[in-house]
């Protein structure tokens, strides 16, 4: 069990709340999110080890080697082994970077996960397929070149909406993360006594900032609070 505290700002109040969850389950839950909320795109290229390993854990996918490898210099003039794949890569919502930065220890990612950002709605796809489709409509007849190419974004398009076609939107997930996090108010302070506490040292806090170090249960202490300061202006 992951434990950390959380201090929120509630008027005149600093609430400091004790937030924990089961980190295997969050972990499966982010599989989840992944797979069935992404942006898919199928793509072809190639890629080099590091290139592989900086994708976000999860979201390159079902790949499949093509040829042989083969050393090339990049744009830094190095040489580098490289390899072509067939993948498909899954872009996360941004559902995933917070679970990410609870499982890291962050846990201001609350906010975020309280606040969903309207971008977490699944892609409208037949919304736009009809504003490609009715753009090529209005391409005359004569201009054979520009209708061809509008023609053929259109298939590749249709193929990235078939691919997404049993996608959902990452807001249907949000609930069921808050649900495996229980949260505990444990205390709560006025703001300007804390100003005041740490004015006294000639230092003043950021109280949107205010973390602990991130420790397992059994390791955990009361006296393990880390308060951001910064230099009194």
């Amino acid at each position: 069990m992951k434990k950390m505290y959380y201090y929120k700002q509630n008027g005149e109040n600093l609430e400091k709340w004790l937030i924990s969850f089961d980190k295997e389950e969050l972990t499966r839950l982010r599989e989840g999110v992944v797979v069935h909320c992404s942006y898919i795109t199928h793509e072809e290229k190639a890629l080099t080890d590091a290139e592989v390993r900086s994708f976000v854990k999860g979201c390159f996918r079902n790949a499949t080697p093509i040829g042989e490898p083969f050393e090339e210099i990049n744009q830094f003039h190095n040489k580098c082994i490289y390899q072509r794949y067939s993948y498909d890569y899954y872009k996360p919502k941004f559902l995933v970077a917070i679970i990410d930065a609870l499982l890291n220890g962050e846990a201001s990612a609350i906010d975020e996960l309280d606040n969903p950002r309207p971008t977490e709605e699944k892609f409208d796809f037949g919304k736009e397929l009809a504003a490609k489709s009715k753009a090529i409509d209005e391409i005359p007849n004569l201009e054979t070149e520009r209708k061809v190419a509008a023609l053929q974004e259109l298939h590749e398009f249709n193929k990235i909406a078939k691919l997404n076609e049993n996608q959902v939107s990452a807001l249907d997930y949000y609930p069921l993360v808050q649900e495996l996090i229980t949260r505990e108010l444990v205390d709560t302070v006025k703001v300007d006594d804390v100003l005041k506490i740490t004015g006294f040292f000639g230092k003043r806090v950021d109280i949107f900032s205010l973390t602990e170090e991130d420790r397992d249960e059994e390791d955990r202490t009361e006296d393990s609070m880390k308060l951001k300061l910064i230099p009194k202006v």
